[in-house]
């Protein structure tokens, strides 16, 4: 079965501080160093983006439907096992190095113009499982 799921990358600042941080100011070259967190990956799955689901077999006769709640209840006990595919194909997919990626051209671009010559970003480094939201089920209204 494929489920469609919405994986988010998030910077969490407010852990930040001051021994994250290192400025240097020296023969007219201001530089920094920041060290910052590892983004943070929300996954949502949209119940809207399921229809009817229709199990056949394969003498093509229709063996169930599932409707909204049979759906709503088939994610909520495999939360933890999509959550789990979810961190493994984000590491195949290098979906962690694409946010820091993206995290550090916003960071190095931001301190430059606030008159930095130089800017080096880098990144905690702790398990993945750590950076990964629990599964969220949302309906649109």
């Amino acid at each position: 079965m494929i489920i469609p799921v919405t994986v988010r990358g998030i910077m969490n600042l407010s852990k930040l501080s001051d021994e994250n941080l290192e400025v240097n100011d020296s023969n007219g070259i201001r530089r920094i160093k920041i060290k910052l967190p590892l983004p943070y990956l929300e996954i949502t799955v949209l119940i809207e983006q399921f229809a009817e689901l229709k199990v056949i077999n394969e003498s093509g006769m229709l063996i169930r439907l599932f409707g909204k709640k049979d759906m709503l209840s088939f994610l909520k006990n495999n939360a933890d096992k999509i959550r789990n595919k979810v961190i493994e194909e984000s590491t195949k997919t290098g979906l962690i190095e694409i946010a820091k990626d993206s995290a550090r051209n916003f960071f190095r671009r931001l301190l430059l113009g606030m008159g930095f010559d130089e800017a080096i970003i880098y990144f905690q480094e702790s398990p993945l499982d750590e950076h990964v939201s629990p599964l969220k089920i949302e309906e649109r209204v």
